[in-house]
């Protein structure tokens, strides 16, 4: 049983369409249109971690400095190694917000590329003697 082998048709040509690459692109735009936001929104969460460690940083200096001076800091030049106005990666602006005996209120505010996060622009850190509360809610913070 031998069969011949089969020549291609030489007026057939291989190869794609215009209509079929055409489709190939739509499908292509309409899938990264539809990824493009779960991807931006990935971004920035990932990215808030900056905000949160600088201000897990400045809760531990001031909690030195409670221990050492019997108040916390009012100025964030008065804190060790917490000290600096923005974060490690330079997406927050750290401000202490607020500092009494007993309390004290911190923000940070994104900046640049990361101020583009809607759900949480501002991170605060509110200390109330043993209390931490971390606003706006437990999910900008990661928990």
């Amino acid at each position: 049983m031998f069969r011949p082998l089969r020549v291609p048709d030489a007026r057939r040509p291989g190869g794609f369409t215009l209509v079929e690459m055409a489709i190939a692109l739509v499908l292509l735009a309409l899938l990264a249109s539809l990824a493009w936001p779960a991807w931006t929104a990935q971004q920035a969460r990932s990215t808030r971690l900056d905000g949160v460690a600088a201000l897990h940083r400045l809760h531990a200096a001031q909690e030195v400095h409670h221990a050492r001076q019997g108040s916390y800091a009012a100025r964030l030049a008065s804190l060790r190694g917490a000290g600096q106005a923005d974060s490690d990666g330079g997406h927050y602006r750290i401000a202490l917000v607020e500092a009494a005996p007993g309390r004290f209120v911190a923000t940070a505010t994104a900046q640049g590329v990361q101020a583009r996060d809607r759900d949480c622009p501002v991170l605060t850190l509110r200390v109330e003697g043993a209390l931490v509360h971390h606003q706006p809610s437990r999910a900008c913070w990661l928990m």
